[in-house]
């Protein structure tokens, strides 16, 4: 069965980029207090602290980890089942998206190369190459756990 994923990705890019945006004035506001040119996700993975995330988001990035780790430990592995989850839990983490300022924008440079991992692993060949990517997705995750609680 293939799976045709680019409306979804491009629906779930334009809902994020639509969540909670501050103000224009808020935009210039947080510039002015910005240090140097470097991304939200790159400033902060520096420091110790990790960006706060509400429970009302941080549900969605639960099921989708349980997900992952639930193919991982099966012995027949649906990938094409999991790509559909993770449509789902990506969806519902951008509609409830309420993050602003730096830890959305810390979010949205996540998310975004995830949501191509995804559809790059819906569309994978073959089984080698659909394990590869699932692979990526596990480091994807790990990396968001570095950077988000």
């Amino acid at each position: 069965m293939k799976i045709h994923s680019t409306p979804l990705v491009l629906a779930l890019s334009t809902a994020l980029l639509a969540c909670q945006r501050p103000s224009k004035d808020e935009d210039i506001s947080a510039d002015n207090k910005a240090s140097g040119s470097s991304s939200a996700l790159a400033s902060q993975s520096g420091q110790a602290a990790k960006w706060a995330m509400p429970e009302t988001m941080m549900r969605h990035i639960r099921k989708l980890e349980k997900d992952v780790s639930m193919l991982e430990s099966s012995g027949e592995k649906d990938h094409a089942g999991l790509a559909v989850k993770i449509d789902g839990h990506t969806g519902q983490l951008i509609s409830d998206c309420t993050m602003e300022g730096e830890g959305h924008d810390a979010l949205h440079d996540w998310l975004m190369p995830f949501l191509q991992l995804n559809k790059d692993y819906a569309s994978a060949p073959d089984t080698t190459a659909k394990a590869a990517r699932f692979k990526e997705i596990q480091d994807s995750l790990t990396a968001f756990r570095e950077r988000f609680e």
